[in-house]
């Protein structure tokens, strides 16, 4: 019947090996290409949370440097101005710590 159709080896694999060889060879050609989107859309998105934890990282070190403007520095001269304002309420308490006292003055 399918002799006239299909090489001589499929025939005699019969129909039930060809369905299966004929399904494997579908998966191996169409599906492949959806997992490889997949892995496309997935690599996107890991690059854009780092990106986004690198703008963030970023931003931090911004925050915390003392030179620079609504970072450490106003932190620093707000403690300055609470405890120059306790000093004058009550005189015993006692002098700001060196380090902070060097990184208000910067």
């Amino acid at each position: 019947m399918f002799a006239n159709v299909f090489p001589g080896w499929m025939v005699k694999a019969s129909l039930i090996a060809l369905i299966g060889w004929i399904a494997q060879t579908y998966v191996q050609l169409v599906l492949l290409s959806v997992i490889m989107v997949g892995q496309n859309v997935q690599s996107e998105a890991s690059d854009a949370r780092a990106t986004k934890t690198f703008e963030d990282t970023e931003r931090i070190v911004q925050l915390l440097r003392v030179d620079t403007d609504h970072g450490l520095q106003a932190i620093l001269d707000g403690l300055r101005t609470i405890h120059s304002a306790l000093a004058k309420v009550d005189p015993d308490i006692p002098p700001l710590p060196p380090t902070c006292a060097q990184a208000v003055s910067h």
